[in-house]
């Protein structure tokens, strides 16, 4: 029966991302950002402008130093497959979608034994409203999620299985997740600390897991920056034109941190009521167990930074939901109601 109840909600889940997802594909508009990166896109699909120069307009960003070109050329390649069209962008995002939805189920099949209820951080994390919002309107929060999911999943799975191709396969995409956004996607590095901390019989695997993760960015990193001259203006140009006047606090309005925290709330308050009601319904609270910890500390590692920043906008929190989500759906499995039915 618990099988039966599960495959049933696993339906449901999906239904509830294509209802609503699907009919977005057929509205217009987008947030301004997203318009500026779609524009981008088109544009190198276009022949205008390169891979490491990236162009805007002729007059407004010329060479596009805001931020790297990785999720630009990506998505130019859905203009070259299916043209010119309205819906490309929105196909894009949802295929993006699609990606982090698989790899929040891998991770969750990873350090939960009942696999089966991967429809609950999926389910928790499409109702997410800062979620729905980065896909509908093409923000790089979203290839940086699915990006830096499968970078922890290939971490994890590397260090479970041992298998450390995986783990050089990790720092591929890790480089890949700076490339789309910057030192924004750096939270990963925390995961294979935290397994050496909380999963004690992997301890080895995680630091030889570590290793090669870091040799093979960097080893990307050197190879772009020492052979290819243009990887090497672009990053200077993004580093001097905008990262660091960023940090310094010299791009953008200032931004409140009362008003990121009540938004952070606001995107934990579903999931936060649901865990009230299991514990009121149990009679208990729930334990913390390891592979909750992990997860909390993963999201935590990748929301605070932001709360730093000079300038703060509440999709910036987005890539950390996916790890708040599948946290509180760890504790909700432990709970045999409302997954299962227990006969007498």
């Amino acid at each position: 029966m618990s099988h039966i109840i599960n495959y049933r909600l696993n339906q449901f889940s999906w239904a509830v991302a294509a209802v609503l997802l699907l009919p977005l594909l057929f509205t217009q508009g987008m947030f301004f950002d997203g318009l500026t990166f779609s524009t981008i896109a088109r544009n190198l699909n276009e022949g205008i402008g390169q891979f490491w120069s990236p162009q805007y307009t002729p007059f407004v960003h010329p060479e596009y130093y805001e931020h790297p070109p990785f999720s630009f050329a990506i998505h130019s390649v859905y203009y070259r497959l299916f043209g010119d069209q309205p819906w490309v962008d929105r196909f894009y995002a949802y295929t993006l979608y699609g990606l982090s939805i698989l790899m929040i189920r891998r991770i969750w099949a990873l350090l939960i034994p009942s696999g089966h209820r991967g429809w609950i951080p999926q389910l928790l994390w499409t109702l997410t409203p800062t979620v729905l919002w980065v896909h509908q309107n093409n923000i790089l929060e979203a290839p940086l999620n699915a990006a830096t999911l499968a970078v922890v999943w290939l971490l994890i799975e590397g260090t479970w299985k041992k298998n450390y191709f995986w783990s050089a396969l990790a720092g591929i995409l890790f480089f890949i997740a700076l490339g789309i956004k910057g030192p924004v996607a750096l939270f990963p590095l925390i995961v294979l600390p935290l397994v050496a901390v909380l999963y004690k019989e992997y301890r080895t695997n995680a630091l030889i897991s570590a290793i090669i993760m870091i040799l093979s960015c960097s080893l990307l990193f050197t190879y772009f920056y020492t052979y290819v001259p243009d990887f090497a203006k672009f990053f200077e140009g993004y580093l001097n034109q905008q990262l660091l006047p960023s940090l310094r606090g010299l791009r953008g309005a200032e931004s409140s941190v009362l008003l990121s925290l009540l938004e952070l709330a606001k995107q934990l308050l579903l999931p936060t009521i649901v865990l009230v009601i299991l514990a009121w319904r149990r009679g208990g609270k729930y334990p913390l167990r390891r592979e909750s910890i992990l997860m909390f500390t993963v999201a935590i590692c990748a929301t605070v930074p932001f709360l730093f920043l000079h300038r703060q906008e509440h999709y910036y929190f987005m890539p950390s939901m996916a790890y708040w989500m599948l946290a509180f759906g760890m504790l909700y499995e432990q709970a045999p109601w409302p997954w299962g039915i227990n006969r007498k």
